[in-house]
């Protein structure tokens, strides 16, 4: 895999790190752009993010899956009628169903955005897989990466 700071390339595509202030969502702390052309033949480009549950002004309070969540990721497909681009949030409009999605805890903000790397990473080399409703078990192996990664981070000090 090649990697700089900022893009992360594998056998499966690229994940580009985009500014997390780019959307204008306070509650943003990491979004990686993922071209990943194997994924499905018809919407290759995918956000992967992650963001902080705490009551925000704009949004007001989180809806949390278990009492204690703070932080959440999320993976969706983007509409590819809408000609997505890494750096033009107004082209960013997801499909439905989301791809993936899960609440954690046990992190700083710091360490949770992390966690997003370390997903764009597993995504790039094909170890994680987006498309989560065309594979049999692929949101049970999210689940776990999560589970691990989040313990990883705690491990590593990044909490």
């Amino acid at each position: 895999m090649h990697e700089t700071s900022d893009t992360l390339t594998g056998p499966i595509g690229t994940a580009e790190r985009l500014d997390p202030t780019l959307n204008n969502k306070t509650t943003t702390l990491e979004t990686w752009f993922l071209h990943l052309p194997p994924a499905h033949p018809i919407w290759p480009r995918y956000l992967l993010s992650v963001i902080h549950l705490r009551p925000d002004p704009a949004f007001g309070p989180a809806r949390l899956k278990y009492p204690g969540a703070t932080h959440e990721l999320m993976v969706v497909a983007l509409d590819p009628e809408k000609s997505p681009q890494p750096n033009q949030p107004q082209t960013w409009h997801h499909l439905t169903p989301i791809n993936y999605v899960n609440q954690f805890h046990g992190l700083t903000d710091a360490g949770a955005a992390s966690v997003a790397r370390t997903a764009a990473e597993q995504v790039v080399r094909g170890h994680l897989w987006v498309e989560t409703s065309d594979i049999a078990g692929a949101k049970a192996q999210w689940d776990r990466f999560l589970r691990e990664a989040v313990q990883a981070a705690q491990v590593r000090g990044v909490q």
